[in-house]
Order: C-alpha cells, then sequence, then structure tokens
C-alpha cells in the first residue's frame, strides 16, 4: 500500500498527485469557497472555523519530499516496488545478493510519518 501513495505512474492517484491538486487549487480552500462547498453538511460553523487555505512553502517542500527525483528514498522504495513486490525480478530471487536495495523498516516509518 506504501508503494501505491508513493507511486509515480502519471495514471495513478498518488500522494504527490493530490498535493499538486491542492497547490493547484488553493482558493477553494478559502473560507467564503469552503463554506459554499459544504453548506449542506452539518458542522459547518464548526469546520469553518479552523484555517483552511494551505501554506505555498509547506506544500512545495512536501511536493519535493515525495517526488522520487528529489527524494532518494522515494526513489528506493519505487525501485523495491518494481523489481520485488509488483514486477518482481527473477534475477532478485535466483541472486539474494542482488537485493541490496530493499527498503528498511526505519524507512518505512519515515515514509509513512512523512506522508501523514
Amino acid at each position: 500500500m506504501l508503494c501505491r501513495v508513493y507511486d509515480t505512474h502519471k495514471d495513478s492517484l498518488n500522494l504527490k498527485k493530490l498535493l499538486d491538486i491542492i497547490s493547484a487549487n488553493s482558493k477553494l480552500f478559502e473560507k467564503d469557497n469552503f463554506c459554499e462547498r459544504i453548506k449542506y453538511r452539518q458542522f459547518i460553523d464548526e469546520l469553518s472555523q479552523m484555517p483552511r487555505v494551505p501554506d505555498h512553502k509547506i506544500i512545495t517542500r512536501d511536493i519535493e519530499y515525495v517526488s522520487e527525483e528529489s527524494n532518494p528514498l522515494v526513489k528506493k522504495l519505487s525501485d523495491f516496488r518494481d523489481k520485488q513486490v509488483a514486477h518482481t525480478d527473477r534475477r532478485s530471487i535466483l541472486d539474494a545478493s542482488l537485493n541490496v536495495n530493499t527498503i528498511l523498516w526505519g524507512e518505512v516509518e519515515e515514509l509513512l510519518s512523512r506522508g501523514i
């Protein structure tokens, strides 16, 4: 599941695509626009009091983090997915010493915590 969250395929729904959508549509999060979108829901008063507009610096930093071009750990996860999870490379089955890029649990925990 973590591989899917950090997937880079152009047609997948992934964290980078979600962040790009949020970044491109920040006006939707302004209080008036937000209230208009949820005007028929319960708790609109409570929900509209919370700060909604995403901080551009934080979104930019997060997009950089989830990109395999700028984060070697995301690249490692992608390679792990491609060679050992989704498309098993027969060489890695026959020679375990080739699996030097197996992702470690601490790296999984970092990707999980930063993704959240």
